[in-house]
């Protein structure tokens, strides 16, 4: 070894070839380092909740109590803890970091708790992986829409019983209840693990996973009667647009397809003075007799209504719902639901159509400038006269009536289940 450095020329090559090793390594780890950091790097989305009825807590990460949010929609971190007291509903929204771009939205209902665990979109563009937002799902049922977007949105559902993974844009529900959990994918594409066992699910496809067990193979117990309910094509695929008004001199209102806050959406807009009704139809002549569940799904956004609650009879709601349908003794009927959020506070005005024949109920305050989520009880059993049931659904309108009015709606479900 002596010999070797005490020869100059020995000494001079192999600082050389050194020199020219760890230059080497130098020049080819860090482009892949550098390539590896763009691809890996992540920055936090932008989370917001906000109330939509009732009283929910949250709990940040670094909370000790939790503390009840208010009627203004409020950021948050990762790591908070979110309780849905009963009778009270939460929507939560994501959004991407750099240019606001809605990711996900999540509808949690009634006595549901959940966390937010992670929720990180890649930090620079030509990355390729994905957003990702995980979540512990304790109890409750929640609704998940995932929007279209560049990268793809991938959403984690860990609940006590299994594993879901909703990786395609679309809308999904899940319910944990008693050792349950219930996934239906309405549209979209989710894989549920549990057990060591992986199940696929598709559109109009749902699973049951029971603690313990695997999950109990695909059920498709559930179908959508409506066509184009999600506004993803023209109105003319399934819809009927119609228009009234008392005066002709006045605006008999737009109807428009748009984007509402990340949601495909029928837009329903009308400035002007008098009585109109501005709305579409789809006629279905469903027979469903042989079905024991009927509820219907659907997103709601109020912009803009200048009369208190919904009229003085309680029949210009600036968003309504009109089922009608054959009863069990062969007449025709009519179930009318509405949405408002100015309300009387004098007692002027009804909550709920006092024209309307029953079993039409009350009218539902919500906020306005927000998504509201709205999933009905099963209406077969409220259709149901003395003991037997509705034997077809004949049409659904979706509709504004009132003076002056600006709503939305999307994700519309008429969900039948055998």
């Amino acid at each position: 070894m002596r010999e070797l450095w005490s020869d100059p020329h020995r000494r001079a090559w192999s600082v050389i070839v050194v020199s020219f090793l760890v230059t080497s390594i130098i020049c080819v780890s860090s482009p892949i380092l550098a390539w590896r950091f763009v691809q890996q790097s992540t920055r936090n989305n932008v989370a917001t909740i906000a109330l939509t009825s009732g009283r929910v807590l949250v709990k940040q990460s670094d909370g000790v109590l939790p503390v009840a949010i208010g009627n203004d929609e409020e950021q948050f971190e990762e790591g908070i803890d979110i309780q849905v007291e009963d009778n009270s509903q939460a929507a939560i929204s994501v959004r991407e970091p750099r240019d606001d771009t809605l990711l996900t939205t999540l509808q949690l209902y009634s006595d549901t708790e959940a966390q937010l665990d992670r929720s990180r979109a890649p930090r620079f563009r030509i990355s390729e992986n994905n957003n990702t937002i995980d979540l512990t799902v304790d109890r409750g049922r929640l609704r998940i829409t995932i929007t279209e977007t560049e990268p793809q949105t991938i959403v984690n559902l860990q609940t006590p019983d299994a594993m879901v993974t909703l990786r395609e844009p679309g809308n999904y529900s899940l319910e944990v209840r008693n050792g349950i959990t219930d996934i239906l994918v309405a549209t979209g594409e989710a894989v549920v693990i549990a057990e060591g066992t992986s199940l696929e699910l598709d559109s109009s496809e749902r699973t049951v996973v029971r603690q313990g067990s695997s999950p109990e193979g695909i059920l498709l117990s559930e179908r959508n009667l409506l066509r184009n309910g999600d506004f993803s094509s023209s109105l003319t695929n399934g819809w009927t647009v119609y228009k009234n008004r008392d005066d002709v001199n006045q605006s008999d209102g737009v109807i428009t397809l748009t984007r509402q806050d990340g949601l495909s959406a029928v837009q329903f807009d009308r400035r002007g003075a008098g009585w109109a009704q501005t709305g579409i139809t789809q006629v279905l002549n469903r027979d469903i007799r042989d079905y024991s569940s009927l509820k219907l799904n659907l997103a709601v956004w109020l912009a803009f209504q200048d009369l208190r609650n919904c009229g003085i009879r309680g029949s210009e709601c600036p968003m309504m719902v009109r089922i009608e349908y054959i009863d069990g003794l062969g007449n025709l009927q009519s179930w009318i639901h509405g949405f408002y959020y100015l309300q009387d506070t004098t007692g002027t005005y009804p909550n709920h159509c006092v024209t309307c024949p029953p079993p039409s109920g009350q009218h539902d305050a919500i906020n306005n400038g927000v998504w509201h989520f709205f999933d009905s009880e099963n209406l077969v059993e409220q259709l149901t006269i003395n003991g037997t049931p509705p034997s077809s659904i004949e049409s659904i309108s979706i509709y504004a009536e009132g003076h002056s009015f600006e709503s939305y709606a999307s994700a519309i479900e008429l969900i039948v289940e055998e």
